[in-house]
């Protein structure tokens, strides 16, 4: 930048630095939702209970980029619950903070750090590393503010953080404002090994060197020449490590400069297949870089290849669309990054000038389910939002809770997705859908911009080398009935690849079902779709770059009839104690069951009637067609009434009741006495006379006084017994 553009900046410093602090709280915005639903993953069957790796986390090692001047730097925090946490400086001091749930909390850096990174040494190891801990999950954001060039990024957990990576970039055009890298340690006695791309400073192109770390050091490395960039610088450390790239204030497209800025992913987390839906700007076209992390990457857009690339090298071009909602269609032959730049061109129906901004596009692979995204309050007098969904999806897609017309969506060709350029008013905004999708903020205004991804999910999809079916699918192949396919995913060593998500797609009968799953442990996952229409399917399930395929036939699944019953039970009468059977017949497809009711007030109410007990008073069975309720009729039961319920997938009828009558039986008193006076005898003698009659069972003579005189006469005896008993022990004490 000259010192014209500068001074011609600094005579509007005061708004700028409003618009940049309420770009600070936009993005503060977005990292509570990124908090909330960043990481949300998609819904569906899985061989284990697995969270992807995401930006959310609760420790975190970063740092700051050098400005064009001494910058307002900070934090901002937030947590989809409220939670707590200390942010350690690298003089020493610490910042404790809480957090309430859909708040941000921000945390101003010291000004010793300020000071710092403003020294803007360009090969050195420094002392500006920061460390986050918290006591549950959180979003980090950091701001860097000055007037006229501002930038913000999103910090990557620690767990999230990798062993190796290249730094992606853009070149040098102001020699005091660099293309630079960072490196951040996060354990004591790192070792990192940096092989530049080309010459930077006094490393030379291609020769690696060693620099050893403790832990919240910070190697930095700036190429400050004409055109010097680090990009496809490579980085490889000892243990995990944070690493951020960009230029200190950087020309893209022409134009004024702006920071650019962002913490890199890991090499393992690229993607080989992207979409990039063009900024809505007036005529230009968006310029974007591809970076190879293999010798001989193919690299195409929309189907045709523009470059073959060595490890390192990048292609630099544009997206091929100059106007409407069209996009373009980056795939890869081997992982790349992506990024995709704003210039300093007219966005939006009123031709706002923006300023360069730098999008970090996530493969396809990385998508996610939901986001929150947040444009400034004020400051900003467009702002917009693009989508990317998948194109059997759209329908279910939302925008704050509201269906997006269909006309909203352009399909991209050679693709399964469709693209839409949202205008949005100035907020908070909350997309989701049915399956995951990518949405990308972005907005202008005069001579200022900015662009972010709604978020990603950091999973080691450039790792996978295969998948496979494991087992066959678990499946009847019937219309309506969910059809599982179950996978492993594997990397070259054969090994297992933990928090992949895997895609399934059909064609055939049911063209376009989608669904998705993530590997467990074990990397395994089983994923699923419900057919709806009878014929051969081809499903084809995706993990990173591998793919397999299998066949499937759906047929049409049985009509099912509702019972029917072509027989009631009766009602009945018996004797108390004696069995009362009620019987019902029905038809139905599939076979139906039964069960039986009871109702104890002529109809009024019905209770379950038990089917069976110990002592079988109760059975009940059925066969085939028909089904008998056996019961052993009580006195209680007299007026019970009993119906039959019967039941199939295509409904239940329940028969007409029928009522159990249960008659008493008389028995003979026990306690009865002989009627008084003599009777006849048939040899007519008295009965009086009449010689003893003896018991029939054993032949002994039977007792034929009342039973008063038996009763009266036992008592007799114990009385007699009991008083001989007491008068034996007073004998024997005396």
């Amino acid at each position: 930048m000259s010192s014209s553009a500068l001074r011609g900046r600094r005579r509007t410093s005061t708004s700028r630095r409003v618009r940049s602090a309420v770009l600070a709280a936009a993005i503060a915005v977005a990292a509570v939702a990124a908090s909330a639903v960043g990481a949300t993953l998609p819904a569906a069957p899985a061989a284990a209970a697995t969270v992807a790796k995401s930006t959310v986390g609760t420790d975190f090692w970063t740092t700051f980029e050098p400005n064009v001047q001494s910058a307002d730097l900070s934090l901002t925090i937030s947590s989809a619950t409220g939670t707590s946490g200390t942010v350690s400086w690298p003089d020493g001091t610490s910042s404790p903070f809480t957090t309430t749930a859909g708040t941000t909390t921000s945390v101003p850096a010291p000004q010793s750090l300020r000071d710092a990174i403003q020294a803007s040494a360009t090969d050195a190891t420094v002392e500006w590393g920061v460390h986050i801990i918290a006591a549950a999950p959180v979003s980090v954001y950091g701001i860097n503010l000055v007037p006229y060039t501002s930038d913000a990024f999103v910090a990557i957990p620690t767990n999230a953080l990798t062993d190796r990576y290249r730094v992606l970039s853009y070149s040098t055009t102001i020699d005091s404002y660099p293309s630079r890298l960072q490196v951040v340690a996060t354990q004591d006695g790192t070792t990192v090994t940096v092989t530049p791309k080309q010459a930077l400073g006094a490393r030379a192109a291609g020769v690696p060197f060693q620099v050893s770390l403790d832990q919240g050091q910070v190697y930095t490395l700036a190429g400050t020449a004409f055109g010097a960039d680090v990009t496809g610088t490579l980085i490889e450390s000892s243990a995990p490590v944070a690493v951020s790239s960009g230029v200190d204030c950087g020309n893209v497209g022409g134009g004024a400069c702006d920071l650019l800025g962002q913490q890199m992913y890991g090499t393992s987390q690229w993607g080989q297949d992207f979409v990039l839906p063009r900024f809505a700007s007036q005529s230009a076209d968006d310029i974007v870089r591809v970076l190879a992390d293999q010798d001989g990457t193919v690299v195409s857009r929309d189907g045709t290849e523009v470059a073959t690339l060595a490890a390192g090298e990048f292609w630099e071009g544009t997206l091929g669309q100059t106007s409407g909602n069209a996009a373009a269609h980056i795939t890869a032959s081997a992982p790349v990054a992506v990024a995709q730049f704003l210039t300093s061109n007219a966005y939006g129906p009123s031709s706002v000038t923006g300023d360069p901004a730098m999008l970090l596009v996530p493969p396809t692979e990385q998508f996610l389910s939901a986001y929150t995204v947040a444009t400034p309050a004020t400051g900003f007098s467009w702002n917009a939002i693009n989508v990317v969904v998948p194109t059997t999806a759209t329908g279910s897609f939302r925008l704050d809770g509201a269906a997006v017309d269909a006309s909203a969506f352009a399909a991209v060709d050679g693709t399964t997705y469709s693209t839409a350029q949202l205008e949005v008013a100035v907020g908070a905004h909350t997309l989701t859908a049915d399956a995951p999708f990518g949405a990308f903020s972005y907005g202008a205004n005069d001579y200022d911009a900015y662009a972010y991804a709604g978020g990603a999910a950091l999973s080691p999809v450039a790792s996978i080398a295969a998948v496979a079916l494991d087992g066959t699918p678990t499946s009847n192949g019937v219309i309506g009935e969910q059809a599982c396919f179950p996978v492993t995913v594997t990397d070259s060593n054969g090994d297992a690849v933990e928090g992949v998500r895997v895609d399934l797609a059909v064609t055939g009968a049911n063209d376009g079902s989608i669904a998705d799953s993530l590997t467990g442990a074990d990397g395994t996952a089983s994923v699923c779709y419900t057919p709806t229409n009878a014929g051969e399917d081809t499903v084809t399930l995706t993990a990173g770059g591998a793919s397999t395929t299998a066949k499937t036939t759906v047929t049409a699944a049985p009509v099912a009839t509702a019972p029917v019953i072509t027989s009631h039970p009766v009602s009945t009468s018996v004797d108390e104690g004696a069995t009362a059977s009620f019987s019902v017949e029905a038809t139905g497809d599939p076979a139906p069951t039964f069960a039986w009711e009871r109702s104890d007030d002529e109809g009024a109410t019905w209770t379950a009637a038990d089917d069976t007990d110990a002592d079988g008073d109760v059975t009940a069975a059925a066969v085939a067609d028909s089904a008998t309720y056996t019961i052993r009729a009580a006195k209680a039961d007299d007026g019970a009434q009993f119906r039959a319920v019967v039941t199939n997938a295509a409904g239940t009828v329940r028969s007409d009741a029928a009522t159990l009558s249960v008659t008493a039986v008389a028995l003979p008193d026990p306690s009865a006495t002989p009627t008084a006076g003599p009777t006849a005898h048939p040899s007519g003698t008295p009965s009086s006379a009449a010689a003893p009659t003896t018991d029939p069972s054993d032949g002994s003579l039977a007792y034929t006084g009342s039973d008063a005189l038996r009763w009266a006469g036992l008592a007799a005896v114990l009385l007699l017994a009991g008083a001989a008993l007491l008068v034996w022990k007073r004998r024997r004490r005396a």
